[in-house]
Protein backbone atom coordinates (compact mmCIF):
# COMPACT_ATOMS: atom_id res chain seq x y z
CA UNK A 1 0.00 0.00 0.00
CA UNK A 2 3.10 2.72 1.05
CA UNK A 3 4.50 1.81 -2.34
CA UNK A 4 0.98 2.40 -4.16
CA UNK A 5 0.86 6.12 -2.52
CA UNK A 6 4.37 6.59 -3.59
CA UNK A 7 3.89 6.09 -6.77
CA UNK A 8 0.56 7.91 -6.67
CA UNK A 9 2.57 10.95 -5.19
CA UNK A 10 5.23 10.89 -7.93
CA UNK A 11 2.74 10.61 -10.69
CA UNK A 12 0.89 14.09 -9.52
CA UNK A 13 4.29 15.76 -9.79
CA UNK A 14 4.69 14.21 -12.92
CA UNK A 15 0.96 15.74 -13.65
CA UNK A 16 1.99 18.84 -13.22
CA UNK A 17 5.30 18.90 -15.14
CA UNK A 18 3.03 17.84 -17.87
CA UNK A 19 -0.10 21.04 -17.26
CA UNK A 20 3.14 23.07 -16.47
CA UNK A 21 4.49 22.02 -20.02
CA UNK A 22 1.51 21.70 -22.49
CA UNK A 23 -0.89 23.53 -20.93
CA UNK A 24 -3.12 20.26 -20.20
CA UNK A 25 -3.60 16.95 -19.40
CA UNK A 26 -2.62 17.02 -15.98
CA UNK A 27 -6.03 17.09 -14.84
CA UNK A 28 -6.84 13.65 -16.43
CA UNK A 29 -3.83 11.66 -15.10
CA UNK A 30 -4.26 13.14 -11.93
CA UNK A 31 -7.65 11.25 -11.87
CA UNK A 32 -6.39 8.60 -13.10
CA UNK A 33 -3.91 8.45 -10.28
CA UNK A 34 -6.30 9.15 -7.76
CA UNK A 35 -8.49 6.68 -8.55
CA UNK A 36 -6.33 3.90 -9.83
CA UNK A 37 -3.46 4.71 -7.28
CA UNK A 38 -4.93 6.17 -3.99
CA UNK A 39 -7.61 4.62 -4.23
CA UNK A 40 -10.10 7.03 -4.26
CA UNK A 41 -13.88 6.87 -5.19
CA UNK A 42 -14.39 8.56 -8.65
CA UNK A 43 -17.21 10.99 -7.72
CA UNK A 44 -15.02 12.14 -5.17
CA UNK A 45 -11.99 11.83 -6.85
CA UNK A 46 -13.24 14.91 -9.91
CA UNK A 47 -13.78 16.91 -6.31
CA UNK A 48 -10.01 16.34 -5.71
CA UNK A 49 -8.79 17.07 -8.73
CA UNK A 50 -10.82 20.47 -9.14
CA UNK A 51 -8.98 21.85 -6.62
CA UNK A 52 -5.22 20.48 -7.40
CA UNK A 53 -5.84 21.73 -11.25
CA UNK A 54 -7.16 25.48 -9.52
CA UNK A 55 -3.72 25.85 -7.48
CA UNK A 56 -1.79 24.08 -10.01
CA UNK A 57 -2.92 26.17 -12.88
CA UNK A 58 -2.71 29.08 -10.75
CA UNK A 59 0.80 29.05 -10.27
CA UNK A 60 1.57 28.32 -13.75
CA UNK A 61 -0.29 31.09 -14.77
CA UNK A 62 1.58 33.42 -12.54
CA UNK A 63 4.45 32.18 -13.86
CA UNK A 64 3.47 33.15 -17.42
CA UNK A 65 2.05 36.53 -16.50
CA UNK A 66 5.60 37.51 -16.28
CA UNK A 67 6.77 36.10 -19.34
CA UNK A 68 3.50 38.09 -21.09
CA UNK A 69 2.03 34.78 -22.46
CA UNK A 70 -1.69 35.29 -21.66
CA UNK A 71 -3.83 36.61 -24.25
CA UNK A 72 -6.56 38.16 -22.44
CA UNK A 73 -9.20 38.41 -24.81
CA UNK A 74 -9.08 34.14 -25.47
CA UNK A 75 -9.48 33.93 -21.48
CA UNK A 76 -12.75 36.54 -21.99
CA UNK A 77 -14.74 35.30 -24.85
CA UNK A 78 -13.80 31.59 -24.64
CA UNK A 79 -13.28 31.44 -20.88
CA UNK A 80 -15.37 33.28 -19.46
CA UNK A 81 -18.67 31.05 -20.88
CA UNK A 82 -16.67 27.77 -19.88
CA UNK A 83 -16.51 28.96 -15.88
CA UNK A 84 -19.98 30.23 -16.23
CA UNK A 85 -21.37 26.53 -17.75
CA UNK A 86 -18.83 24.74 -15.33
CA UNK A 87 -20.39 26.47 -12.02
CA UNK A 88 -23.45 25.57 -13.09
CA UNK A 89 -22.94 22.25 -14.23
CA UNK A 90 -21.17 21.25 -10.48
CA UNK A 91 -23.68 23.55 -8.67
CA UNK A 92 -27.22 22.31 -10.23
CA UNK A 93 -26.59 19.44 -13.17
CA UNK A 94 -24.17 17.32 -11.65
CA UNK A 95 -26.53 15.19 -9.21
CA UNK A 96 -29.26 14.78 -11.79
CA UNK A 97 -27.14 13.51 -14.79
CA UNK A 98 -28.47 9.85 -15.17
CA UNK A 99 -26.88 7.05 -14.33
CA UNK A 100 -26.66 4.17 -15.70
CA UNK A 101 -27.18 6.66 -19.03
CA UNK A 102 -29.04 4.35 -21.24
CA UNK A 103 -29.40 0.39 -21.54
CA UNK A 104 -30.20 -1.64 -24.92
CA UNK A 105 -30.26 -4.88 -25.14
CA UNK A 106 -29.72 -6.04 -21.85
CA UNK A 107 -25.98 -3.72 -21.86
CA UNK A 108 -25.85 -1.19 -19.54
CA UNK A 109 -24.07 2.10 -20.25
CA UNK A 110 -23.00 3.84 -16.93
CA UNK A 111 -22.27 7.23 -16.14
CA UNK A 112 -18.81 7.31 -15.84
CA UNK A 113 -17.94 4.71 -18.43
CA UNK A 114 -19.83 6.91 -21.25
CA UNK A 115 -18.40 10.24 -20.18
CA UNK A 116 -14.28 8.82 -20.28
CA UNK A 117 -15.23 7.23 -23.87
CA UNK A 118 -16.89 10.75 -24.90
CA UNK A 119 -14.09 12.04 -23.40
CA UNK A 120 -11.13 9.79 -24.96
CA UNK A 121 -13.01 10.46 -28.64
CA UNK A 122 -12.82 14.08 -28.31
CA UNK A 123 -9.22 13.65 -27.10
CA UNK A 124 -8.25 11.45 -30.52
CA UNK A 125 -9.73 14.60 -32.05
CA UNK A 126 -7.53 17.10 -30.67
CA UNK A 127 -4.84 15.20 -30.35
CA UNK A 128 -4.86 14.21 -34.41
CA UNK A 129 -5.13 18.04 -34.86
CA UNK A 130 -2.63 19.75 -32.68
CA UNK A 131 0.07 16.59 -34.52
CA UNK A 132 -0.87 18.12 -38.06
CA UNK A 133 -0.35 21.54 -36.79
CA UNK A 134 2.76 21.09 -35.66
CA UNK A 135 3.76 18.88 -38.73
CA UNK A 136 2.94 22.26 -40.90
CA UNK A 137 6.23 24.05 -42.54
CA UNK A 138 4.46 27.18 -41.79
CA UNK A 139 5.47 29.00 -38.71
CA UNK A 140 3.87 30.65 -35.67
CA UNK A 141 4.34 34.34 -37.02
CA UNK A 142 0.66 33.97 -37.39
CA UNK A 143 -1.78 36.93 -35.92
CA UNK A 144 -4.34 36.80 -33.65
CA UNK A 145 -7.87 36.43 -34.88
CA UNK A 146 -8.71 39.44 -32.61
CA UNK A 147 -12.77 39.87 -32.61
CA UNK A 148 -12.24 44.20 -32.64
CA UNK A 149 -10.08 43.54 -36.15
CA UNK A 150 -12.23 41.50 -37.94
CA UNK A 151 -15.22 42.27 -40.57
CA UNK A 152 -18.56 42.06 -38.85
CA UNK A 153 -19.89 38.25 -40.38
CA UNK A 154 -16.71 36.86 -39.40
CA UNK A 155 -16.77 38.37 -35.63
CA UNK A 156 -20.12 36.59 -35.29
CA UNK A 157 -18.63 33.39 -36.75
CA UNK A 158 -15.95 33.06 -34.53
CA UNK A 159 -17.47 34.69 -31.72
CA UNK A 160 -20.06 31.90 -32.00
CA UNK A 161 -17.83 29.16 -32.22
CA UNK A 162 -16.32 30.20 -29.05
CA UNK A 163 -18.95 30.77 -27.01
CA UNK A 164 -20.55 27.63 -28.33
CA UNK A 165 -17.27 25.52 -27.42
CA UNK A 166 -16.86 27.50 -24.08
CA UNK A 167 -20.38 26.07 -22.92
CA UNK A 168 -20.29 22.57 -24.16
CA UNK A 169 -16.52 22.13 -22.87
CA UNK A 170 -17.33 23.58 -19.54
CA UNK A 171 -20.37 21.29 -19.30
CA UNK A 172 -18.30 18.01 -20.26
CA UNK A 173 -14.93 19.18 -18.22
CA UNK A 174 -17.21 19.79 -15.35
CA UNK A 175 -18.70 16.40 -15.18
CA UNK A 176 -15.63 14.57 -15.45
CA UNK A 177 -13.57 16.72 -13.29
CA UNK A 178 -10.75 17.89 -15.07
CA UNK A 179 -9.27 21.11 -15.95
CA UNK A 180 -10.11 21.09 -19.53
CA UNK A 181 -6.67 22.39 -20.79
CA UNK A 182 -6.24 19.22 -23.92
CA UNK A 183 -9.64 21.17 -25.39
CA UNK A 184 -8.71 24.78 -24.64
CA UNK A 185 -5.15 24.48 -26.22
CA UNK A 186 -6.22 23.21 -29.48
CA UNK A 187 -9.12 25.75 -29.78
CA UNK A 188 -7.04 28.39 -29.29
CA UNK A 189 -4.19 27.34 -31.36
CA UNK A 190 -6.49 26.16 -34.58
CA UNK A 191 -9.36 28.79 -34.15
CA UNK A 192 -7.88 31.69 -32.49
CA UNK A 193 -4.22 31.00 -34.03
CA UNK A 194 -2.56 31.59 -31.20
CA UNK A 195 1.31 30.47 -30.56
CA UNK A 196 0.92 27.19 -28.92
CA UNK A 197 3.48 29.37 -25.63
CA UNK A 198 0.28 32.27 -25.28
CA UNK A 199 -2.16 29.20 -25.83
CA UNK A 200 -0.57 27.28 -23.05
CA UNK A 201 -0.48 30.22 -20.47
CA UNK A 202 -3.96 31.24 -21.62
CA UNK A 203 -5.37 28.09 -20.73
CA UNK A 204 -3.47 27.76 -17.86
CA UNK A 205 -5.09 30.77 -16.64
CA UNK A 206 -8.63 29.70 -17.56
CA UNK A 207 -8.35 25.72 -15.85
CA UNK A 208 -7.52 28.02 -12.80
CA UNK A 209 -10.85 30.03 -12.71
CA UNK A 210 -12.64 27.28 -14.13
CA UNK A 211 -11.79 25.01 -11.73
CA UNK A 212 -11.82 27.25 -8.64
CA UNK A 213 -15.30 28.07 -9.81
CA UNK A 214 -15.55 24.22 -9.94
CA UNK A 215 -14.72 23.81 -6.11
CA UNK A 216 -16.91 26.29 -4.99
CA UNK A 217 -19.94 24.69 -6.81
CA UNK A 218 -18.66 21.42 -4.83
CA UNK A 219 -18.80 22.97 -1.58
CA UNK A 220 -21.83 24.70 -1.72
CA UNK A 221 -23.73 21.08 -3.06
CA UNK A 222 -21.97 19.94 -0.01
CA UNK A 223 -19.44 17.65 -0.95
CA UNK A 224 -16.55 16.13 1.23
CA UNK A 225 -13.21 17.31 0.44
CA UNK A 226 -10.28 15.91 2.68
CA UNK A 227 -8.20 18.96 3.03
CA UNK A 228 -5.53 17.49 4.81
CA UNK A 229 -4.75 14.83 2.17
CA UNK A 230 -5.11 17.49 -0.58
CA UNK A 231 -2.25 19.51 0.85
CA UNK A 232 0.50 16.96 -0.05
CA UNK A 233 -0.80 16.39 -3.36
CA UNK A 234 -1.02 20.76 -3.94
CA UNK A 235 2.14 20.91 -3.06
CA UNK A 236 3.43 18.46 -5.74
CA UNK A 237 1.22 19.53 -8.26
CA UNK A 238 2.59 23.25 -8.20
CA UNK A 239 6.18 22.15 -8.15
CA UNK A 240 5.57 19.99 -11.01
CA UNK A 241 3.49 22.80 -12.86
CA UNK A 242 6.64 25.20 -12.06
CA UNK A 243 9.41 22.53 -13.60
CA UNK A 244 7.35 22.15 -16.88
CA UNK A 245 6.83 25.98 -17.36
CA UNK A 246 10.96 26.21 -16.96
CA UNK A 247 10.81 23.32 -19.71
CA UNK A 248 9.11 25.59 -21.75
CA UNK A 249 11.67 28.08 -22.75
CA UNK A 250 13.64 25.07 -24.04
CA UNK A 251 11.38 24.43 -26.44
CA UNK A 252 9.98 25.30 -29.65
CA UNK A 253 6.55 25.89 -30.59
CA UNK A 254 6.42 23.19 -32.87
CA UNK A 255 7.95 20.95 -31.11
CA UNK A 256 5.51 21.38 -28.10
CA UNK A 257 2.07 21.31 -30.94
CA UNK A 258 4.12 17.54 -31.55
CA UNK A 259 4.34 16.65 -27.81
CA UNK A 260 1.17 17.85 -26.49
CA UNK A 261 -0.88 15.89 -29.69
CA UNK A 262 0.64 12.40 -29.00
CA UNK A 263 0.86 13.28 -25.29
CA UNK A 264 -3.20 13.37 -25.57
CA UNK A 265 -3.56 10.62 -28.26
CA UNK A 266 -1.62 8.47 -25.84
CA UNK A 267 -4.27 9.31 -23.22
CA UNK A 268 -7.26 8.75 -25.10
CA UNK A 269 -6.24 5.30 -26.00
CA UNK A 270 -5.42 4.63 -22.12
CA UNK A 271 -9.06 5.70 -21.54
CA UNK A 272 -10.56 3.38 -24.29
CA UNK A 273 -8.75 0.10 -23.22
CA UNK A 274 -9.71 0.79 -20.32
CA UNK A 275 -13.37 1.42 -20.65
CA UNK A 276 -13.79 -0.55 -23.63
CA UNK A 277 -11.21 -3.58 -23.32
CA UNK A 278 -10.33 -4.30 -19.46
CA UNK A 279 -13.88 -3.52 -18.30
Amino acid sequence: MLLYYLFGYAAILLSGFIMGLTGAGGAILALLILIYLLGIEPINATSYVLLISAVSALAGAIENFFKGRIRYEAVGVFGVPMIGATYVTRRYLLDIVPDPIFSIAGYTVAKPVAMMILLAMIMMVAAFSMIRAGNRKSTDSHTLLSLGTLPPKERIRLLSVLLFCGIAFGVLTAILGVGGGFLIVPVLTLVMKLPIKDAIGSSLTIVALKSSIGVLGDMQAGRDIDFMLLSALLGLGVLGVLLGGYATNYIDNKQLKTIFGFFLLGLAVLILVDKIVLS
